[in-house]
């Protein structure tokens, strides 16, 4: 493990020279090794991942290297996993890892929600929340402290951004522990949230760096139910008036991310409703909201989507991952090509990236869920310039600066990255 590694010296050296053999039994034991931990708790290994994201970026790969981690847990949007990873031109590849491409070296890259370097050196966090039990019995006093410190963490999160060469950062959805119980004004600490979503709003603009959303997969403006639906827009608002206090004008540049939600027996009359549920959103959420394709073969496709977008202007965010499991009879270039067109101009479109786990086993039973870290390359048929790209991995930041400084330059120079 990382931990150990960090306290012998001599496990690094030996563990290195038996990593960089590149025969096939090495190549078989070590993925036989990894489904082995995948049984590992989270809590024994968790802090590994922290661990190895404070280091230099000349240290990082050594560290990991040197180590063969794992993370998972069935709550694949909130946990962490990590598979440890080996770059080494000589050896071959056990997971496929396209090779060969040259990645461009003017992506703008971003990552989700939490920073796992900060979270773990000085428990930087903008996600702190509490069971639905403590909020009724410690009421709107505690969940205040919650979300004021979450709002206060954020501008160290924008500042570290800033540090690493980071422009694009998602901002959690959940800076306010239950908000749908309340009004956010009736919150005790709400004068100093709005001082510090402030701090942060300016901090951000005056780094150019682009803070987006992703509300979570409740949110289904075309239910059939009118109180899910109601609910939905309680939530988006409150997403809306986040950007707002930030300083934010309504654009697509802080876009707020959903998906449909569902397709109730009917895509087209399911895209009606959403556009009906639409007009009803203020300019605040209307003026922000983009919409993702889908990942379930019936599903919505980047097909499925352009009547709503037609009937809506709302733009289409296009994810790579989701794009393999419901391509709506379009390759991977078209349906890119399809969603980007439709960003109003002047705006950057957002693109999702993600892979499957590093598992060959979680391969095979959770195809849909995200790696540990992105592998690449990261190709965008020629429009890097034009695109932003906000990388889903369990490991964050750290997966970002791996790809960004030790991946990509490797596959540029036409090297295998064996992980």
């Amino acid at each position: 493990m990382l931990a150990a590694a960090l306290r012998s010296p001599t496990s690094l050296a030996s563990s290195s020279t038996m990593r960089t053999s590149g025969s096939s039994s090495v190549q078989a034991a070590f993925a036989q090794q990894l489904r082995r931990k995948i049984n590992i708790p989270l809590a024994t290994q968790r802090s590994d991942l922290y661990t190895l994201g404070t280091f230099p970026r000349d240290t990082r790969r050594r560290l990991a290297a040197a180590a063969m981690p794992a993370l998972e847990t069935e709550d694949d949007e909130e946990q962490k996993e990590e598979e440890d990873f080996h770059l080494d031109s000589t050896t071959s590849n056990p997971w496929h890892i396209s090779t060969g491409s040259t990645p461009p070296s003017n992506l703008t890259l971003g990552y989700a929600c939490d920073n796992l370097t900060l979270g773990r050196s000085e428990r930087i966090f903008t996600n702190r929340s509490c069971h639905k039990g403590t909020f009724t019995s410690r009421g709107l006093d505690h969940v205040s402290k919650l979300a004021l410190n979450n709002c206060r963490d954020l501008t160290r999160i924008i500042q570290w951004n800033n540090d690493n060469g980071v422009h694009l950062f998602r901002v959690s959805s959940k800076l306010f522990p239950w908000s749908g119980q309340y009004e956010l004004e009736a919150l005790p600490d709400f004068a100093q949230i709005c001082l510090e979503l402030a701090a942060a709003g300016e901090l951000a603009r005056s780094y150019g760096q682009r803070l987006t959303n992703h509300p979570p997969h409740f949110i289904k403006l075309a239910s059939v139910d009118e109180e899910v639906r109601l609910r939905s827009i309680a939530d988006l608002e409150i997403q809306g008036r986040v950007f707002d206090l930030m300083g934010f004008p309504p654009s697509h540049w802080n876009k707020i991310n959903i998906h449909v939600g569902g397709v109730y027996g009917s895509k087209p009359r399911t895209v009606e409703r959403f556009a009906q549920t639409f007009r009803s959103l203020s300019e605040s959420v209307r003026h922000r909201l983009a919409v993702e394709n889908d990942d379930r073969p019936n599903s919505y496709s980047v097909t499925d989507l352009l009547p709503l977008h037609r009937a809506t202007g709302i733009p289409i965010t296009f994810d790579f991952h989701h794009h393999q499991f419901c391509p709506g009879g379009q390759t991977q270039q078209e349906a890119f090509e399809t969603a980007i067109s439709t960003w109003p101009a002047g705006v950057r479109p957002v693109v999702h990236w993600s892979e499957m786990p590093e598992c060959p086993e979680r391969q095979r039973t959770h195809p849909h869920r995200h790696s540990a870290f992105v592998y690449g390359p990261i190709h965008l048929y020629g429009r890097e310039a034009d695109v932003d790209v906000m990388i889903e991995s369990k490991a964050k930041e750290v997966a970002l600066l791996l790809y960004r400084d030790e991946i990509a330059p490797r596959l540029a120079l036409g090297k295998k990255v064996l992980l």
